[in-house]
């Protein structure tokens, strides 16, 4: 057994245990934490804070070779990245992006990240991930606009998401956004290939591009379809808004995460609390901030539900991949929200949506990982740019 302590135990629900320890066997498991007291025999004091292992609830590992600040203008917009990333993302040797995943999969799990949904449109990730102790959710993500090859479309993602299962990774098939679905696909999907009990993923109000799209058939979103020979008619008429299609195309029965809604609106957020059964919000405000310049109303989602998770999406558009960045970024722009609030977020809120019961909290049982946030002074004082953190288990 050992036992370390340290000035802030957040245990990722609540308000965190001052002067505080914690116990764990060489597996990693919780067998008793509180307040210290001076019959307690402490092996190593950790200055600052520890909190348990982060689940990241958004990232694309298969975007690890891209770099963000080599391939778009920041803040240049939805349009510009999709194409940025679309030019370069199959430019690089299988070989040369497989080492790039699995430095970055690496890099993680030293920052103390313990469970992860990775969007997937390839295999390629799937043999670096068995070596490295984090739980993983696959959301084998599916898009088209062409109706023609819908069911085509749909069987490639079954193919990955076959292969996924076999090698006994948690998974399911999830569309991708409003503007790159057909309503065929959804169809094919929601008709054949997502389970009630599938967990989804969905990209949703990401920029105004992506409204504008929906709204109007303008914009630069829609010119660049229109480049690319994607004609707006994929769009049925009845869509007139990204509210309008999550309505009729997606199943409302499901547990469904919605990622980065950086300008979701009072009415969408409020209509998709009633009608959908089991709706969760992820937030990744550094790429929010890397693509659109804004950042979501993180204000009108805490004030509606607690069902919020954090992400980091992929290097393509995060120039840090840092879960206590994403943290420290809504801290200085809603600083009323406390720190361990934004703590249970970027823990115990993920494993809750993955299914994941012995991650995202300190209780005796579980192993969860432990995470020393380095630098940390108190809650009431913001993170300095100096905090950072280190996997402890």
């Amino acid at each position: 057994m050992t036992t370390i302590s340290t000035d802030y135990l957040f245990t990722g629900v609540g308000d965190p245990l001052k002067d505080a320890f914690v116990s764990f066997d060489e597996q990693g498991t919780i067998l008793n934490y509180g307040f210290c007291q001076p019959d307690i025999i402490i092996n190593k004091y950790y200055p600052g804070a520890i909190c348990p292992g982060f689940i990241n609830a958004h990232i694309h590992t298969e975007l690890s070779h891209i770099r963000y600040s080599k391939i778009a203008e920041s803040g240049s917009g939805m349009a510009s990245f999709i194409n940025s990333v679309a030019g370069v993302r199959f430019k690089t040797s299988i070989e040369d992006r497989r080492k790039e995943i699995e430095n970055i999969i690496s890099y993680l799990f030293k920052q103390g990240v313990t469970g992860m949904g990775d969007i997937c449109n390839e295999a390629v990730s799937f043999s670096l991930k068995h070596d490295i102790p984090i739980k993983w959710h696959h959301f084998i993500e599916c898009f088209g606009t062409n109706p023609d090859t819908a069911e085509e479309t749909a069987k490639k993602a079954e193919q990955i998401y076959l292969t996924s299962k076999n090698l006994r990774f948690q998974s399911s098939i999830t569309p991708h956004a409003t503007y790159s679905m057909s309503s065929a696909l959804f169809k094919y999907l929601n008709d054949n290939l997502i389970k009630k009990n599938d967990m989804l993923s969905f990209h949703f109000m990401e920029s105004p591009e992506e409204i504008e799209l929906l709204t109007t058939r303008s914009g630069r979103l829609t010119d660049l379809f229109k480049e690319w020979g994607i004609q707006t008619d994929y769009l049925p008429e009845s869509i007139k808004s990204p509210l309008d299609l999550i309505m009729e195309s997606l199943p409302m029965e499901n547990r469904l995460l919605f990622v980065h809604n950086t300008f979701i609106d009072k009415i969408s957020l409020i209509t998709i609390l009633e009608k959908f059964s089991d709706p969760w919000f992820c937030l990744c405000p550094v790429s929010n901030l890397s693509i659109t310049g804004y950042l979501p109303p993180v204000d009108l989602l805490r004030s509606n539900t607690d069902k919020i998770v954090i992400g980091t999406d992929s290097t393509a558009s995060n120039n840090y991949l840092s879960m206590i960045e994403e943290i420290r970024v809504i801290q200085k722009f809603y600083p009323v929200i406390p720190f361990h609030e934004l703590v249970t977020w970027a823990t115990r809120n993920g494993a809750l949506f993955f299914g994941w019961d012995k991650l995202g909290k300190i209780a005796i049982g579980g192993t969860p990982g432990l995470v020393w946030i380095e630098g940390f002074i108190q809650p009431d004082i913001p993170l300095s740019k100096n905090a950072i953190t280190n996997r402890i288990v």
